[in-house]
């Protein structure tokens, strides 16, 4: 469980750059013109969308963020950028997966050592890695501090080599109660932006439950209207996912 707690926060910065692109709903109003009629099964993927992906996906990603101010967690402090594509001449040198240095904790193994961001890992103590989970597993160790991780990264054509040991990660007591207060913000706030999300998408969402008509024109009504939301849910998070990292310290040496 904690692996996946890590892969899911390590991500949450880049992760929340890409939310508009992914779940914009204009990808469902792509036609020709505003009166087309859509399929049962365009309105039952439409349904679903509505209902549980996107609200899902919003409360997940408060969920991630609100998670780094409880947890505590063994790593090196590197934080992985999901959204880019293993490069080719690493993969065609080594057949293997690898993971981008989205940045580094302040003040953590990774960042006193070095790792650059943007660079590729390939290599963790020397062996390869299938995905992010396993390169979390192989980085924890047996899950105590002071693991040591050798990596290896490529970055612009060079090759690059990283010793370091594992620390603990959390937030110190002496902030924990301002921690819980954002904490709490987190959640009420998060819950606010998926209220509203809800009463914006809710006539639609009863056309699509009682099997009536939908065109284009719906939906496009729609769209403006949430995507303004969802940006704005994506600049907040961004700021509130910055104040939570403030309070990541090292709690191990």
């Amino acid at each position: 469980m904690k692996s996946k707690f890590i892969v899911f926060c390590a991500v949450l910065i880049v992760a929340l750059f890409s939310i508009i692109s992914h779940y914009s709903v204009s990808i469902y109003a792509q036609d020709q013109t505003q009166s087309r009629q859509y399929t049962p099964g365009e309105k039952a993927s439409l349904l679903t969308f509505y209902t549980t992906d996107l609200l899902l996906s919003l409360e997940s990603e408060v969920n991630a963020t609100r998670s780094l101010l409880k947890r505590k967690w063994v790593g090196i402090g590197i934080i992985i950028n999901l959204f880019l594509k293993p490069m080719e001449n690493a993969v065609e040198a080594f057949g293997e997966a690898n993971v981008f240095v989205g940045g580094t904790l302040k003040n953590s193994p990774a960042a006193k050592a070095g790792v650059m961001r943007g660079g590729a890992i390939v290599k963790i103590n020397g062996q390869a890695f299938k995905n992010p989970e396993d390169f979390f597993n192989l980085i924890r160790g047996d899950g105590e501090p002071g693991h040591e991780v050798k990596l290896r990264v490529f970055k612009e054509g060079g090759w690059y080599g990283f010793k370091m040991k594992t620390v603990l990660f959390g937030v110190s007591p002496d902030r924990k109660s301002d921690a819980e207060a954002l904490e709490t913000e987190l959640y009420n706030t998060g819950r606010d932006f998926i209220s509203r999300i809800k009463k914006l998408t809710l006539p639609i969402i009863e056309k699509l439950e009682s099997g009536g008509p939908l065109t284009d024109a719906d939906i496009s009504e729609l769209d403006s209207e949430l995507n303004s939301v969802l940006l704005e849910f994506d600049s907040w998070l961004k700021n509130q996912h910055e104040k939570a990292l403030d309070f990541i310290e090292t709690l191990s040496k």
